[in-house]
């Protein structure tokens, strides 16, 4: 069973008579909204991942130091810059990645940037200059903490 039909109810309108164009600002075209902005593309000569400092001082990424290129025995420079670790692959570098794949970071350095263990750090890899950053919690805190003022203040968190 079907329900009937129901004509849609235009109501004439009184100003204007039947068939003469419609005039005013209800017959303005406006033009369509402005489209949302293309989120920026990320550079595919960057990768990312997590790991957590283990009681040693490791950290740990396979897919991050095979994509650098840097397997066991591999020598290496770690400096720290403005509270990063910045690893590079150095032949004279005094630091090695280890035989079972891992990077050390020295306790000097894990000092300096109030790394302890079961920390969870962001490993960056830079493979267009070959380098690893190592970001701490403190450092990411900073950056979230900039991005969102930005923010707030109604710029762009970019």
């Amino acid at each position: 069973m079907s329900a009937p039909v129901i004509p849609p109810v235009a109501l004439p309108n009184p100003t204007r008579p039947p068939g003469a164009a419609a005039v005013g600002p209800a017959s303005i075209r406006r033009p369509p909204p402005p489209l949302a902005p293309l989120p920026t593309f990320r550079a595919a000569d960057t990768v990312y991942g997590f790991a957590a400092v283990d009681s040693r001082g490791r950290v740990s990424d396979k897919n991050i130091l095979r994509r650098l290129g840097w397997a066991p025995g591999t020598r290496l420079d770690i400096r720290t810059l403005r509270g990063l670790l910045v690893a590079h692959a150095c032949p004279e570098g005094v630091f090695s990645v280890t035989s079972q794949g891992y990077l050390g970071l020295p306790a000097q350095v894990r000092r300096w940037c109030d790394l302890r263990p079961n920390d969870r750090v962001l490993l960056v890899a830079e493979l267009a200059v070959g380098q690893l950053i190592v970001y701490s919690p403190a450092a990411l805190d900073d950056m979230v903490a900039a991005s969102l003022d930005r923010l707030c203040e109604g710029g762009d968190a970019t």
